[in-house]
């Protein structure tokens, strides 16, 4: 089993504001994706109707990157499909709950505190409640299998770029309609 990180971009008002202010936002959503047995491939994602598992459609993303994990991560195969076993558990786990949308205020604190002039505000703590948001799922998914994509990152709430400039991570394919 192969277990992708998938980022999207999707064009919006707000992400032109945010990057002519300097927040320098290319990626705005995150996703996991992985393949069957049967050559289906799925995706887990965290979004407005909670976490769900559907079929990969590469046409309903304006632009997307696709990253794995570098073949120096692993000594050999068996730790590597070890690795993806068990973080394709944990995240089969979280399909069904909530998303969580008190975590939205965090998410836009920390777009802000990428523009310039903002850079040293103070940080955005943790909020209560339960659920998941796209990057926190692909995040803790990726823990779970003993990789801290973010090393040094206390937030919870990472950004789909803060995640893809990994240095564990590789790209692995780019595409979508505008592509």
């Amino acid at each position: 089993m192969q277990l992708d990180i998938v980022v999207t971009q999707t064009p919006s008002l707000w992400l032109r504001v945010a990057n002519w202010l300097g927040a320098d936002i290319r990626w705005t959503h995150a996703l996991l994706r992985y393949q069957l047995g049967d050559s289906s491939t799925r995706i887990i994602e965290a979004g407005a109707e909670g976490v769900v598992d559907d079929l990969w459609r590469p046409d309903r993303y304006y632009e997307y990157g696709a990253y794995r994990l570098q073949h120096w991560c692993f000594d050999d195969e068996a730790e590597r499909q070890g690795a993806y076993d068990r973080m394709h558990s944990f995240v089969a786990g979280e399909v069904g709950k909530r998303y969580r949308f008190e975590a939205l205020p965090a998410i836009v604190w920390r777009i802000i505190r990428r523009i310039p002039r903002f850079s040293a505000a103070d940080r955005y703590t943790t909020l209560l409640g339960t659920g998941e948001v796209c990057t926190s799922l692909v995040d803790r998914t990726f823990l779970w299998g003993g990789f801290d994509l973010v090393p040094g990152e206390t937030s919870p709430f990472l950004l789909p770029d803060e995640i893809v400039n990994s240095p564990l991570l590789e790209m692995a394919e780019h595409g979508g309609r505008r592509a």
